[in-house]
């Protein structure tokens, strides 16, 4: 890490507050109000349902990944699959949920044959199905 003084650091501070107070303005013009204590709602803030009765517990991997994939009103990552199937199976755990999620996600979306498919966002993988 290069050596940077306090001077430099505070020096940056108030270029990037004055910076913000110029995009605040910006907003404002567009007849928007915005806080600090603001931040961007949670990319799946769904609640979706997810019926015991339904969900194919005895299943193959595959079959429950689709479960929550069908349920789902968007694309989600590996890690959010992982969350609604610990919810469906809170005895597994998640170590395990996590890597079969994984595997089992790219696997079926590399084939094209299992109906789910995956977008890149950034550097993460989101699936859906077709």
């Amino acid at each position: 890490m290069e050596d940077i003084s306090i001077e430099v650091l505070l020096k940056e501070e108030v270029r990037l507050k004055r910076k913000l107070e110029a995009i605040r303005a910006m907003i404002s013009a567009y007849g928007t109000e915005h806080t600090e204590q603001e931040k961007a709602p949670p990319r799946n803030t769904e609640k979706v349902v997810y019926s015991s009765s339904e969900y194919p517990k005895g299943g193959t991997w595959n079959q429950r990944i689709k479960y929550v994939l069908g349920k789902a009103e968007q694309s989600l990552t590996a890690k959010e699959i992982t969350e609604r199937m610990k919810e469906l199976e809170p005895e597994k755990e998640i170590k395990l949920i996590a890597s079969q999620v994984t595997q089992n996600t790219s696997a079926m979306a590399k084939s094209g044959n299992e109906g789910v498919v995956s977008e890149k966002d950034g550097s993460k993988n989101r699936y859906s199905l077709k």
